[in-house]
């Protein structure tokens, strides 16, 4: 019987030995930075959300401290602005805003003016209601909706008288100063012809083009 050889096997070289090692090494360094990692993330999200939240509270409360009251150096509340309110003139001021109009009688027209060198339709309307402090639109097409529309038998001193031309279409205005006996209604305007003058209602000029009687609703001026 023939003795079997024993084949041993070669030892490993110096190269696979140093690669095992790199590879063992490596891979313990890579457990250890992302073990490190993930627990940078969980106390990021425990305490770094809990610090935000805070500061989030704080800012809201802030926020609402502002805007519900402010503080002068005196350490006292200064209420909140109130928005002004809008009424018809007393009869005292109807009687004020027409003295007004009728101080620019003779002024010429002027389109955009709004002073005694010259002067248009809805410049009339809105210097008058100036002159006695209180506050109306510049356009005539704002001044026709400025307050209520009343019928034409119930116009009186201070209302606005609309024109159009063509029809919807909103193109002078002027102001009633008075209520002749036979209810004729005369106003004064600012027309490009003549400036600023008085005038019946019942002319056939204006008669035609006429469109309705404005009441208008004004502010208190407090400059």
């Amino acid at each position: 019987m023939k003795p079997t050889k024993i084949q041993s096997q070669p030892p490993q070289s110096d190269f696979a030995i140093r690669k095992v090692d790199i590879w063992w090494s490596g891979g313990l360094v890579l457990r250890f930075w992302s073990r490190l990692l993930l627990w940078g993330l969980l106390l990021t999200f425990l305490f770094g959300g809990e610090a935000c939240r805070g500061r989030k509270k704080k800012k809201r409360a802030a926020g609402a401290a502002f805007q519900s009251t402010a503080k002068t150096n005196n350490n006292s509340i200064v209420p909140r602005a109130e928005p002004i309110p809008k009424r018809h003139l007393t009869k005292f001021e109807v009687k004020r805003v027409v003295e007004e109009a009728r101080k620019y009688t003779g002024t010429p027209y002027r389109y955009g003016g709004a002073s005694r060198a010259g002067i248009d339709c809805s410049g009339l309307v809105m210097a008058s209601y100036a002159g006695i402090k209180k506050a109306i639109p510049r356009p005539s097409y704002q001044q026709a909706g400025c307050g209520v529309d009343v019928p034409k038998d119930k116009a009186q001193p201070g209302d606005l008288v609309i024109f159009h031309d063509p029809p919807g279409i909103i193109s002078h205005v002027g102001m009633v100063t008075e209520i002749l006996p036979d209810k004729t209604i005369k106003f004064i305007q600012s027309s490009n012809s003549l400036g600023v003058h008085e005038t019946k209602l019942t002319e056939k000029y204006w008669a035609k083009r006429f469109n309705k009687i404005h009441r208008p609703l004004v502010e208190d001026r407090t400059e």
